[in-house]
């Protein structure tokens, strides 16, 4: 209706507003205008208006064929690599120079090669990556011996074939082999058809080799031998490669997977951890420039000695069922068990370290702390007869160990602490646990030092000899051989997945709960103890995941106590060569 109403006042502005001049541009901007528009039109005039877009007249049809890539045969009859001119060229290797070597075929002829060239392999060396070229070679062949003398192992399976570095691969197997064939002198691998005299025959492979693969069937999934050793070194307690290696010769370590001296010594790695604990000054006269004395002149006497016929050697070792104890000094954090000290003993015919946190040094809790220990000794069959302790010693303690216990006790003289065989063992046992405790996580708390103390003892006793039976560790003079695929251990202190039941958990609930690794229960087979991180409570799991996260030991995640699969890469025993 308004807009028919030709005097309405809405309608009256709108029609004035319409009439209003519009805006002219200035001058200025009206000379640019001109000048775009001339330059335009000059743009046109001389650029080319042919059509860009041509159309034919007539349909074509063009077909791209893509040629497959040019493939190798990995041969271990084949004793170098032998290229097809025809593959040559499709994979653009590059002419080296004129080849002069002439090979044997099947036919019973013989074929001269045409060039020397490089496989485009760059993980291989150039001896390994050099090959020979044939114009009348159907297909190109590569040798697996050679390839393996380049330091490379190949694993073949029914769906194809891998080729590692050396260093990469463990293999291990849990049967006897089906077959077993030799190398000849031309980089074949030979398999005798059937037994002739004079032939050689398979056999099975020596005891040693045979324990060597079986020390390798509870390792898990490590990358290489180096970080396997890594992570035993983590599992010990970081221990100096001297005493570790000792150890190691002297079989305290039997079972325990690739922990070998040959690999130990190779692998060994230098870890900071290690110097927590045990770096110590320098002894006097090491690389001294003094002059030596002139030693006396000695005479031979080889001529005199008689001639050795089956000589008997016997020593004999009075049991001294003598035992020495101390207490180390405060810690500088309370445990979350209230633990502020830790008292030392040793059992000298065992040579083995027992510790036992306590949390004062008042009668009553040293006489619990003394007691617990000596029970421990009973039970592995070791009752002493003699204590030796400090001079500083309380009245009940003395009465407990003469009357209770009916010890014959003997204290050091004032002042004379050497004369205590616990000063040691408390050095020895705080140069471990130091270690121990400088490899632990960055986020572990301090105050669960006393529940690492468990596997410390076991890994501390591991590295000692007995003095009764010096061909067997302290550990298994009281608790007899370690046995390490029943009871694995885990780097104290390390990051753990702890997996949570399904009844104990929601639906979409996570399948594990974060804690930190603390030891391997001694009663159970295969279960370890771990502290969680929300419930700050310690639980008890045979599913536990751990993480060593350290700067200088590297590696990755690892399952304790986890089973062997059918065939799986983690031993080095087969770079040994079986006995022909």
């Amino acid at each position: 209706m308004a807009k028919a109403d030709v005097t309405n006042k809405n309608r009256t502005a709108i029609d004035a507003n319409h009439k209003l001049n519009q805006h002219q541009p200035s001058l200025l901007q009206q000379g640019r205008n001109a000048g775009y528009r001339i330059s335009t039109a000059f743009k046109r005039a001389t650029t080319n208006t042919a059509k860009r877009v041509r159309f034919a007249a007539n349909h074509s049809v063009r077909t791209f064929t893509s040629h497959p890539a040019a493939f190798i045969t990995f041969d271990s009859g084949a004793d170098g690599h032998y290229v097809s001119e025809k593959d040559r060229k499709a994979a653009g290797l590059p002419i080296l120079k004129r080849s002069t070597k002439r090979v044997g075929v099947a036919n019973g002829g013989t074929s001269q090669a045409k060039h020397v060239t490089k496989l485009p392999f760059n993980n291989l060396s150039s001896k390994a990556n050099q090959a020979d070229t044939f114009e009348d070679f159907p297909t190109s062949l590569m040798s697996v011996g050679k390839t393996a003398d380049d330091g490379t192992i190949s694993i073949f399976t029914k769906d194809g074939v891998t080729v590692h570095k050396e260093q990469d691969v463990l293999i291990t197997c849990k049967g006897m082999p089906i077959l077993i064939g030799v190398r000849d002198e031309h980089g074949r691998y030979r398999i005798p058809l059937m037994q002739q005299k004079g032939q050689w025959q398979p056999r099975k492979p020596r005891a040693r080799i045979n324990a060597a693969l079986q020390k390798a069937n509870s390792v898990y999934d490590l990358p290489s031998i180096e970080q396997a050793i890594k992570w035993m070194h983590a599992v010990c307690g970081y221990p100096v490669k001297s005493t570790w290696m000792k150890a190691i010769k002297a079989g305290n370590f039997i079972g325990w997977p690739l922990l070998t001296e040959k690999n130990v010594n190779k692998y060994y790695p230098e870890t900071t951890e290690t110097d927590k604990g045990h770096m110590n000054q320098t002894r006097k006269n090491v690389r001294s420039t003094k002059p030596k004395p002139t030693p006396f002149e000695e005479s031979n006497t080889t001529s005199m000695r008689g001639k050795k016929i089956q000589d008997v050697y016997i020593k004999t070792y009075d049991p001294r069922e003598t035992i020495f104890s101390d207490q180390t000094g405060k810690l500088p954090t309370q445990s979350q068990r209230g633990n502020k000290y830790i008292m030392v003993m040793v059992e000298i015919d065992s040579n083995a370290i027992l510790v036992e946190p306590m949390n004062s040094k008042k009668d009553k809790e040293m006489i619990r702390a003394y007691d617990t220990l000596i029970l421990r000794l009973k039970r592995a069959g070791s009752v002493p007869k003699k204590h030796v302790l400090d001079n500083e010693v309380s009245e009940a303690m003395k009465n407990h160990i003469r009357d209770d216990l009916k010890l014959t006790m003997e204290l050091v003289p004032p002042g004379c602490h050497r004369r205590n065989a616990a000063e040691v063992a408390i050095r020895n046992f705080k140069s471990h646990f130091l270690s121990v405790l400088a490899g632990t996580a960055d986020n572990f708390p301090p105050s669960l030092w006393d529940r690492l103390l468990p596997q410390t003892e076991v890994t501390l006793n591991l590295l000692r000899q007995s003095n009764a039976t010096p061909t067997v560790s302290a550990y298994a003079h009281l608790s007899g051989p370690f046995d390490y695929n029943k009871m694995p251990l885990a780097p104290m202190g390390c990051e753990a997945q702890v997996h949570e039941k399904t009844d104990k958990r929601g639906t979409w609930a996570y399948h594990s709960l974060d804690g930190w690794y603390l030891n391997t229960s001694p009663e159970h087979y295969r279960v370890h103890n771990c502290h969680i991180k929300s419930t700050k409570a310690e639980r008890q799991t045979h599913e536990c995941t751990s993480k060593l996260q350290s700067s200088t030991v590297r590696t990755p995640r690892f399952q304790v106590g986890q089973q062997p699969e059918r065939a799986r890469y983690i031993s080095q025993t087969s770079r040994e060569k079986i006995e022909q």
